[in-house]
C-alpha cells in the first residue's frame, strides 16, 4: 500500500524554502535590509508579551511559573535601552565565552543556561529566533549566536578546562556548540 502525503506538507515545505532563500539574499545583499520572518500560521505560538512584565530601564520580568522569576535583559550587550522609542539603540559587541561570563558578573548579571535561552527563543520567527517586541533589535545572522553559560561538557576529573560551550544561532534558533574563543553575541539574564 502506497504512503499517502499531506497536501499541506509540501506547501509548508515550499513556504519555507522560499523564506529561508529570500532571507539568505537579503543578508548576503544587505545585514540591515534583513527583516526577521515570522510564520505564525505554520507554528504555535511560544512566546506570548503577556507572559512578561516590561519596564522602564529596558527589562522584563519572565511571569511563567517554571521560569523562577528570571529578569532579562531586552538590548544585547552593547546596545542601550530607549525608553521613549521602545528600542534598542546602538550596536551589539561580540565576545569570547570567557569575556561574557566576566562581562555580565561585572554588571550584576549572567549569562542564561541552555534552559533559560531557548525559553525564550520564539519557534515562529527566525533571524532572529527573538520575539521582536520583547527584545527590539536583536540582530539577525546565520554565522552568530547567543553564548549560554553551559560549556559543552564538563571534564572527568572535575577540572573547568573548557574548549567549547553552547550558544542558540541567531538565525535558526537552534542549539549549537562553539569554541569558547569564537566571537558571539550576548544576552544578561538575572533571578
Amino acid at each position: 500500500m502506497m504512503k499517502k502525503y499531506s497536501k499541506n506538507r509540501p506547501t509548508t515545505l515550499i513556504k519555507y524554502l522560499q523564506r529561508l532563500i529570500v532571507l539568505a539574499v537579503m543578508i548576503s545583499i544587505s545585514p540591515q535590509l534583513a527583516a526577521q520572518l515570522c510564520s505564525k500560521n505554520d507554528t504555535p505560538e511560544t512566546i506570548s508579551p503577556s507572559n512578561y512584565k516590561r519596564n522602564d530601564i529596558g527589562e522584563l520580568l519572565d511571569l511563567r511559573v517554571n521560569n523562577n522569576n528570571l529578569t532579562w535583559r531586552r538590548c544585547l550587550y552593547g546596545q542601550q535601552w530607549d525608553n521613549a522609542s521602545q528600542s534598542c539603540t546602538g550596536n551589539p559587541v561580540k565576545l569570547n565565552w570567557q569575556n561574557a561570563l566576566l562581562t555580565a558578573k561585572s554588571n550584576g548579571w549572567r549569562l542564561p543556561n541552555t534552559k533559560e535561552l531557548m525559553s525564550i527563543i520564539d519557534r515562529q520567527c527566525f533571524s532572529p529566533p527573538l520575539h521582536p517586541v520583547l527584545f527590539p533589535e536583536a540582530p539577525a545572522s546565520l554565522t552568530s549566536g547567543l553564548w549560554t553559560s553551559t560549556p559543552l561538557q564538563t571534564n572527568l576529573d572535575g577540572t573547568e578546562t573548557y574548549t567549547a560551550a553552547w550558544t542558540i544561532g541567531l538565525g535558526h534558533g537552534k542549539l549549537r556548540h562553539q569554541t569558547i574563543n569564537q566571537l558571539n553575541f550576548v544576552i544578561f539574564v538575572k533571578n
